[in-house]
């Protein structure tokens, strides 16, 4: 690097200094930096790409010390950011939003089949089992699909204008749209309890096979658009608190009603279903934007149509997959099955009345959602000082002590319904609403750094020759396995609920169910929900990728990155409005190009296109620096140089020295 910018020294000073000044700046510059253990070459923005050429892949310039890696801060591949506006990145936290509303909106629609419309328990629950298979099956299907842009086509065939993920999330959202409009109206319309689990395993297949789509183009998407570490992570606690703001409004303003209606097919049960129907499908439009932001991504390139066995090799490769596959199953399996059981628990372990039960579901979600406020910025301030699977781990381990919280409630206050609940709410709420804050914030690191692993990996293997294509498709769709088969347990649930002799008509007439379902609901309480936490937490503890193995591949993926903006010739958009080239092609300026230049320094602003400083002095026209980017010179007017002494006048169509656009 010292050897870098002593050549940069050399050719950005003027030809009328003396060679001895030219070599004595030289030297002193280079002992600087071999002091300083880096570079002093300083850029921002998209000028950056002229300080990181391509160097040998598993190298790092400046060795970190592992114990003062940080999330968002601490290593050189975190100081490229996307450069998208504020505006543009609150799309995905908009997208986030819309999927958790209409998710979580659903997500007692099990329950609601069973009690409220009669449907039968164990077709139910076949059925969500058998969706998981499915789920499994088509997830890798469509993550491989999209990553040899195949859903480039029709309308979106130019690869280069609409990106991978695009179309495919495009696609996506009347699918999902139309499977909760089904998901709330028809049903009250059938008698037998087979047509009513049938028309809900309709339903189901089509949410399946929405979300399999919506999700891979999601977090594919997202891995491209940010390189940055910090945006990562910050853009992850972003979507985690809009998930929540959206799941709870499903959760509390739409669940408890739709669990608490008891007269199916009446005009008013008609109403509220429709209405519920009609917001939960038109909350998918939100994710427009977001699908629009992903044209923008520079990882365009397809990649070859790979075998399934490719998968096998992925997994035998990475250690970090590995543990964060099995983590995001049990994650999934304890949130999907605490939250799942949760009704029968008030319902059958507590005793409560349908109108109880309504309560406590509503005041218990919004106890729990409020909590999350309180985690973000406890879970922010460890992040900074811990790494983020340790925080994890942790979080994990203490979630397992919600078994206690559920024993007390049901033996050491028994009959006491707002003491109850009132502890549920805050005691086992703030447990889980920290597990799920922390393991949503390190997640969307973790899985990003798996994926810039394997192509650095591929990079590795081909000998470095060229940039691969990103297989974040393919390897999404292989973690959604995980996270997907997850549902089963709560499919396993259901069923045991229908074996146990649970009926939705003694819930409507409030008379109690089987002593053998109230059982059934303590053990999983107090037994599996734990051990999952538990299970969830020990692959946490021992996620390689951390300490000076991250720093390495940070920054081989940041010369990854690099050489790919490089060959695309579009940048990392810094300006929604790029300037034109003497080629007549548009090109991003940087954010603001500040270069040491000998003992003087110049900045040169994109917003006013002038020096902020007097710089060296500065002749006619270099040749050098005029032909560094070719057909980038851009003709800036005398008048905007700030130095009164010497202002510069070049000929129409030529450019003074350094006026480069990125």
């Amino acid at each position: 690097d010292c050897q870098i910018e002593r050549a940069e020294t050399r050719a950005c000073t003027p030809p009328d200094v003396p060679d001895q000044q030219k070599e004595d700046d030289a030297r002193e510059r280079d002992a600087s930096c071999q002091e300083e253990g880096g570079s002093n070459y300083e850029a921002t923005g998209a000028f950056k790409e002229m300080a990181s050429p391509p160097d040998e892949i598993g190298r790092v310039s400046k060795e970190p010390d592992p114990s003062e890696l940080r999330v968002g801060e601490g290593v050189s591949a975190d100081a490229r950011s996307s450069g998208f506006s504020s505006l543009a990145k609150s799309c995905i936290p908009q997208a986030s939003f819309a999927q958790a509303f209409a998710m979580s909106s659903i997500a007692y629609m099990p329950n609601v089949y069973i009690s409220l419309f009669r449907g039968d328990a164990r077709l139910i629950g076949l059925a969500n089992i058998t969706m998981v298979i499915v789920d499994i099956s088509i997830n890798p299907w469509i993550g491989r699909l999209s990553d040899t842009g195949f859903f480039n086509c029709c309308y979106f065939s130019d690869v280069h204008s609409w990106g991978r993920r695009a179309p495919l999330m495009l696609l996506s959202i009347p699918v999902c749209m139309l499977s909760c409009v089904l998901f709330w109206i028809g049903p009250e319309s059938l008698r037998s309890p087979v047509a009513v689990a049938m028309w809900y395993t309709a339903a189901r297949l089509l949410m399946t096979i929405g979300i399999a789509m919506f999700e891979s183009a999601f977090q594919s998407g997202f891995t491209e658009l940010f390189p940055s570490k910090a945006e990562r992570v910050s853009l992850g606690l972003a979507k985690f608190f809009a998930a929540m703001v959206g799941g709870g409004l499903g959760f509390v303003g739409i669940v408890p009603s739709a669990v608490g209606m008891k007269d199916p097919g009446s005009p008013n049960q008609r109403q509220l279903f429709a209405l519920f129907g009609l917001l939960t499908g038109v909350s998918w439009m939100l994710a427009v934007p977001y699908a629009r932001l992903q044209r923008r991504s520079i990882m365009k390139k397809i990649v070859p149509s790979s075998s399934w066995s490719s998968m096998a090799d992925f997994w035998r490769s990475s250690p970090a997959f590995r543990c964060l596959a099995i983590s995001t199953h049990f994650y999934s399996a304890g949130l999907v099955l605490l939250l799942t059981a949760l009704p029968f628990v008030f319902e059958a372990a507590l005793k409560y009345t349908p109108e109880q039960v309504e309560t406590a579901l509503r005041t218990v979600i919004f106890g729990a959602g409020s909590m999350v406020p309180l985690s973000l910025p406890l879970v922010a301030y460890i992040s900074k000082r811990l790494d983020p699977s340790v925080i994890s781990a942790v979080a994990g381990f203490l979630s397992a002590f919600t078994s206690a919280c559920h024993l007390h409630a049901t033996y050491g206050i028994p009959g006491q319904f707002w003491p109850q609940v009132v502890q549920m709410s805050i005691v086992c709420g703030a447990g889980v609403s920290v597990l799920a804050v922390s393991w949503t914030s390190a997640q969307s690191a973790l899985f990003a750094w798996v994926v810039d692993e394997d192509q650095v990996r591929q990079a590795e293997r081909d000998g470095g020759e060229e940039v691969p294509a990103r297989r974040d498709g393919m390897i999404n769709a292989f973690r959604s396995i995980f996270s997907i088969s997850a549902g089963a347990w709560a499919g396993a649930f259901q069923f045991l609920l229908g074996t146990f002799g649970y009926d939705g008509d003694r819930f409507s007439k409030g008379e109690p169910q089987p002593e053998e379902v109230r059982v059934l609901l303590e053990i999983l309480y107090a037994l599996v929900i734990p051990v999952m936490f538990i299970i969830f937490a020990v692959p946490m503890l021992y996620f390689p990728l951390r300490g000076q193995r991250l720093a390495t591949l940070l920054s081989d993926y940041q010369k990854l990155y690099d050489r790919l903006t490089s060959e695309s010739g579009t940048p990392a958009p810094a300006d929604p409005s790029p300037a034109m080239g003497q080629d007549g092609q548009s090109y991003e300026l940087a954010d603001v190009f500040n270069m040491k230049a000998g003992m003087k320094t110049c900045r040169f602003a994109q917003d006013t296109f002038a020096w902020q400083e007097p710089c060296i002095d500065l002749p006619g026209q270099h040749p050098d620096w005029s032909s560094s980017v070719p057909g980038a010179a851009l003709p800036l007017p005398s008048s905007s140089f700030l130095d009164p002494d010497d202002p510069p006048n070049p000929p129409a169509g030529e450019a003074p020295n350094g006026a480069f656009l990125a």
